[in-house]
């Protein structure tokens, strides 16, 4: 019976080590997903560029930017768990959302991802999509 309480505790340390030492895992555990490698990479291959005739198509790289001119964004967002930052300026989804509708046709946007929240890529990402301008994803 003794050993039999020695290893439930065991397990229970081991456990709780596990828990508390990665909190990726407890993360995960508690339901607060976050972009992993593979889904960024994968969100590094997405561009979106407008084929109408007042944008043209560029094809946007993890790299970075249109091939023609690759250090040239229109505006650089950088998205750390749930907040957005715009030149080192924290602002909501709603102000972002207008900064992106004051761009020009045809403008590339970086976004530079710093251990996201899916929900909160996910937000940028979708209205990029929907307002067909092409963006460029980089894992920091």
């Amino acid at each position: 019976m003794k050993k039999f309480i020695i290893v439930i505790l065991l397990l229970a340390v081991c456990g709780a080590l596990v828990y508390f030492g990665y909190p990726e895992i407890s993360k995960l555990i508690n339901g607060e997903q976050t972009v992993t490698s593979s889904e960024a990479n994968t969100a590094s291959d997405i561009s979106s560029a407008d084929n109408s005739s007042e944008a043209q198509t560029s094809n946007v790289s993890a790299e970075g930017g249109n091939p023609g001119n690759t250090d040239s964004f229109a505006l650089e967002i950088t998205i750390s768990e749930d907040k957005y930052f715009v030149n080192n300026h924290e602002i909501g989804i709603e102000e972002l959302k207008s900064e992106i509708d004051g761009l020009e046709a045809g403008a590339t946007i970086k976004i530079n991802d710093e251990k996201s929240s899916l929900k909160a890529f996910n937000a940028v990402k979708d209205y990029l999509d929907e307002k067909k301008i092409a963006y460029s994803v980089s894992n920091r």
